[in-house]
């Protein structure tokens, strides 16, 4: 809205100053508008028949209200200073005053036109005025506007951000808890999540109808070509080893979490060096806290392995060479066995001894990938796989 009327654009800008601050907590814009006319309106009808008198004295009588509208107008022209922008149509010369020396020079206009004869003069000299206000009132609105979208941006970015936290929240409710839960049955590896209080990690999922028995295992022992060394200490064996995607160890730790609440059944796959593969499986499968030394359990044993050469190890907690917890009280398994497993004395299975190839593999005398039950003691492994799923039922 642009008004005509010079002395009309100061009133203008006196009532928005005082009543749109006001209003603005409580009005749109268009209300504002509406009231700010007609405040307007009425205000310029006073003063148009005020100037209609040609006395003198009525305009010494004025003379205060004149002087409170040309303060306003220095103090709006000195509110510049808190603008960003300032305002590149004001004259250089109060754009560079200080607020003092802006009050001492409309202090000056005052007297001017205090000691002036002419009202025409009076309305002259506050329209001269009036415009530069009027540039300022356009600032202030157009800096009102780019704050109000300044805003508007933050509150977008806010939103955006608490998305993106939410959006990673939800990542890791829809990670699914173990390979049976994947919605895609492709043998691959993937992330899981048993429990909420622990951070998704990788597994290797195999999806393989492995002697008639389905797919959905995760996997946690792999060996195929001795590139991974499983002589390891304490520590990697409770956090795992090794490439999910190769030779690895999955971790204790992790087989903890992923059992201990849940009930799990174990399947083991070995093969030899001439290419006949045999399994183990086992109806429950679970491993203790580390406090317990990932204390071994295992249920009834079904398979084409030569027999059970695990339940010996039903009970035992885990050993390697720098944790010796097996029931051999003069002897570590793990040292003379060159490996880690839940050991007795010493063992009628050890997948997780010392790598032998082809032509290294016989007379190992238990130096090696052992299970007693279908190729005894003397004979090395080819390859060996165990693997946990939950169970259904």
């Amino acid at each position: 809205m642009r008004l005509k009327n010079p002395m009309c654009t100061v009133m203008w800008l006196v009532i928005t100053v005082f009543l749109y601050p006001a209003a603005r907590a409580q009005c749109d814009s268009n209300s504002i508008e509406v009231l700010v006319t007609d405040a307007m309106q009425q205000f310029e009808e006073k003063i148009m028949q005020k100037l209609q008198v040609q006395h003198m004295a009525v305009i010494e009588k004025q003379a205060d209200s004149i002087k409170t509208l040309v303060y306003i107008i220095g103090n709006l022209l000195a509110r510049q200073i808190e603008i960003p922008n300032p305002l590149t149509n004001m004259s250089s010369d109060l754009q560079h005053q200080s607020h003092t020396n802006r009050e001492k020079y409309f202090d000056d206009e005052f007297h001017k036109l205090h000691n002036s004869n002419s009202t025409k003069e009076v309305i002259e000299k506050l329209a001269a005025h009036a415009t530069n206000v009027q540039q300022m009132a356009e600032s202030i609105k157009n800096l009102q506007i780019q704050t109000g979208q300044l805003n508007v941006g933050i509150e977008l970015t806010s939103v955006k951000n608490e998305s993106i936290e939410r959006g990673k929240q939800n990542s890791k409710d829809v990670i699914p808890e173990s390979c049976t839960t994947l919605n895609i049955n492709a043998t691959n590896s993937y992330s899981i999540r048993p429990a909420r209080d622990v951070e998704p990690f990788l597994v290797f999922c195999d999806f393989e109808n492995n002697f008639n028995l389905g797919g959905g295992w995760t996997m946690f022992q792999r060996r195929f070509n001795g590139s991974v060394n499983f002589f390891q200490n304490w520590t990697m064996y409770k956090n795992g080893f090794g490439d999910v995607n190769g030779e690895h160890w999955l971790g204790l730790e992790k087989l903890h979490v992923m059992t201990r609440s849940e009930r799990h059944e174990m399947l083991v796959i070995l093969e030899d060096h001439e290419g006949s593969s045999v399994y183990a499986h086992y109806d429950s499968f679970q491993i203790g806290s580390e406090a317990e030394k990932y204390k071994l359990t295992v249920g009834n044993y079904l398979g084409t392995a030569g027999g059970d050469s695990l339940s010996y190890h039903n009970g035992n907690k885990f050993s390697t060479f720098d944790q010796d917890n097996d029931e051999d009280d003069s002897n570590s398994c793990a040292k003379t066995y060159i490996g880690a497993w839940w050991f007795g004395y010493c063992a009628l299975s050890h997948l997780n001894g010392q790598y032998r190839r082809k032509g290294e593999h016989l007379e190992t005398q238990y130096h090696g990938v052992i299970w007693y039950r279908w190729k005894g003691s003397s004979y090395s492994l080819k390859s060996t796989k165990m693997m946990v799923r939950r169970r259904s039922g």
